[in-house]
């Protein structure tokens, strides 16, 4: 491994990305790093948008050219395994694991629209950064908020247009059309 990365940050993916540009570890070994730690899978390789034979250690995301190599490398890769050991590209799943694995929060409750669903993500990070701003684009891809309420509970959702109605009915705290 190259002495080049010393003091540099390891990569990390989120979800699924097309084309990505792997971390290069060492030239003559033709060794390259996708994110740190497990992955879901590295679908194919390419050398130049041509498609080569590889190895690969999902465990590490880690993997090699089997042949030289003559241009760019990019490849086509479902990124950490976020969901108790198995991939996830779902954004509920990967705003867990930035909270409570890397942010280090014991599992706090979490709290989301249903507007959210299952929305597929795909993030990729080549340097280091902050959690709070990997939250904030991934939170702004989707046009949505998030935070914390008072007892501790993790909340995000969807910022969603109001209605253009006016309410028939106000009772209490509510203003229905029935």
């Amino acid at each position: 491994i190259t002495k080049d990365l010393d003091g540099k940050s390891k990569p990390l993916l989120f979800g699924y990305v097309r084309n990505l540009e792997p971390l290069l570890l060492s030239s003559p070994n033709r060794t390259y790093q996708i994110s740190v730690g497990p992955i879901g899978d590295i679908e194919r390789v390419y050398d130049n948008g041509i498609p080569i034979d590889f190895k690969y250690d999902l465990t590490t995301g880690i993997f090699s050219t089997v042949n030289n190599t003559v241009g760019t490398i990019t490849c086509d890769v479902k990124g950490i395994n976020t969901s108790g050991g198995t991939y996830s590209d779902k954004l509920p799943s990967i705003i867990k694991y930035l909270v409570c694995t890397l942010g280090g929060l014991a599992a706090p409750k979490f709290i989301t629209s249903p507007l959210v669903g299952n929305i597929p993500i795909g993030y990729y990070l080549r340097e280091r950064r902050n959690i709070l701003d990997i939250l904030d684009d991934l939170i702004k891809s989707i046009d949505g908020y998030y935070g914390f309420d008072v007892e501790g509970n993790f909340f995000y959702g969807i910022l969603a247009v109001p209605s253009n109605e006016i309410p028939q009915k106000l009772t209490g705290n509510s203003a229905s059309r029935y």
